[in-house]
C-alpha cells in the first residue's frame, strides 16, 4: 500500500471540462447537477447515517450526546488501526464566540480510549450498522509521513494503491464563479458570489464529485484534508474521512457500501467542528472570482 500527496492545489481541469460540457446540452445538465448537489450536501438526505466524532476535548452546541460506553475509537499506531472500546464523558458547558451577545448552551465531549495509539474518530455503536464491531481495520492512510509522487509536485492529489493492487486517486478542484453562473439552473436568480473548491474520487472506470467544499473561509485546501483512508465497512473497497476545516466546518465520512448507481462512495455522515470565534478575513481569494 502506498499514498503520495503533492503540496499544492490542482486547478482548473474541472472548469476546462466544464466549457466542454456546454457544448452538449445533456452533459451539461448532468454537470451542473453534480455541482449543485456537491455544493449543497446538507440537503442530502443520508440512509442509514454514521454518527462519529472528530477531535477530544471538544465542545459541541445542543445536548445531543450521552454520557456512556456505546463508542469505538478508530485508534491507529502508524499504519496499523482498530476499533477499540472508548467510553464518553459529556458534561453541560456554554460557549461564547468573539462576536456573540449571550453563551450558547452545549456540551464538553470528553472520551477516553482503552487502547493506545492516535484516536482518528469516535464511532458511536447504538443502533449503528453491524460492520462496526471491534477488531482490526484494513488502512490504506492513517496520516503522518507522505511520499510525494514526482509528476504530481504542486498539486494536492492523493494516490491510494491498496493491497489487492486497486488504485484510486482524490484530486481536488478549481469550480470558477463563471462556471457556476453559466450552469444555474435558473440565471435571473443564481446569487453566486464566487468560486468553489471541491473534490473528486477517481479510478481507472469511473469518476465522482464528492459533497463537500473546501476553502469556505480562506479559500484554501489544508494539505491533511484525508484524515484516513481504508476499509471501514468490510466491502473491501476503500472509505475516506475528509476534513472540509477551514477555521470551522465538517468532516465527511464516504463508504463504498452506501454508494449509489454510478458511484464510488456514498454521503454516509457528517461531524461538524466546534465553532470558530472570529471572522474570515479578506473575503474569498481571486482564483474564486
Amino acid at each position: 500500500m502506498y499514498i503520495f500527496i503533492a503540496a499544492m492545489l490542482l486547478a482548473g481541469s474541472l472548469f476546462s471540462f466544464g466549457c466542454r460540457a456546454a457544448e452538449n446540452p445533456q452533459s451539461q445538465a448532468k454537470l451542473a447537477q453534480q455541482l449543485n448537489e456537491t455544493r449543497e450536501y446538507w440537503k442530502i438526505k443520508i440512509k442509514n447515517t454514521v454518527q462519529f466524532v472528530v477531535g477530544n476535548g471538544i465542545w459541541q452546541p445542543g445536548k445531543m450526546y450521552k454520557s456512556g460506553n456505546d463508542w469505538l475509537g478508530l485508534v491507529c499506531d502508524g499504519s496499523i488501526c482498530t476499533l477499540s472500546p472508548a467510553t464518553l464523558d459529556a458534561q453541560k458547558e456554554s460557549w461564547q464566540g468573539h462576536y456573540d451577545e449571550k453563551p450558547t448552551n452545549g456540551q464538553h465531549l470528553l472520551f477516553k480510549q482503552a487502547s493506545p495509539g492516535k484516536p482518528v474518530a469516535w464511532f458511536r455503536t447504538t443502533g449503528a450498522q453491524p460492520w462496526l464491531k471491534q477488531g482490526s481495520v484494513p488502512t490504506y492512510y492513517a496520516g503522518g509521513i507522505y511520499k510525494q509522487m514526482p509528476d504530481k509536485i504542486g498539486t494536492m492529489e492523493f494516490f491510494i494503491e491498496m493491497p489487492d493492487g486497486k488504485k484510486a486517486m482524490l484530486v481536488p478542484m478549481l469550480v470558477r464563479k463563471s462556471l457556476l453562473e453559466q450552469l444555474a439552473h435558473n440565471k435571473e436568480n443564481a446569487q453566486i458570489s464566487y468560486g468553489a473548491i471541491l473534490l473528486q474520487l477517481r479510478t481507472p472506470e469511473k469518476r465522482q464529485l464528492l459533497p463537500g467544499v473546501f476553502g469556505i473561509c480562506t479559500g484554501e485546501v489544508t494539505q491533511n484534508y484525508l484524515l484516513w483512508a481504508g476499509d471501514l465497512d468490510g466491502d473491501g473497497k476503500p472509505d475516506f474521512l475528509v476534513s472540509y476545516i477551514d477555521a470551522d466546518g465538517p468532516v465527511h465520512l464516504f463508504l463504498s457500501g452506501a454508494a449509489k448507481r454510478g458511484q464510488l462512495v456514498g454521503f454516509s455522515g457528517v461531524f461538524n467542528s466546534p465553532p470558530f470565534g472570529g471572522e474570515c478575513d479578506g473575503g474569498p481569494p481571486s482564483y474564486l472570482n
